[in-house]
């Protein structure tokens, strides 16, 4: 579950929208994802991390 810090809109099909706060993810391959978040992190200025 990724909590994020305003409220988004999502558009639908027919045009139907729906807010959400609240993301689900299912990560099939959890070692290559945590690696590719981790070398995303690295690469981040030292301000964005604070």
């Amino acid at each position: 579950m990724i909590h994020l810090n305003k409220v988004n809109t999502i558009t639908g099909l027919y045009g139907s929208r729906k807010t959400y706060k609240t993301i689900a993810v299912s990560i099939d391959d959890a070692i290559g994802f945590k690696t590719k978040v981790e070398s995303a992190k690295t690469d981040l200025p030292i301000s964005k991390l604070i």
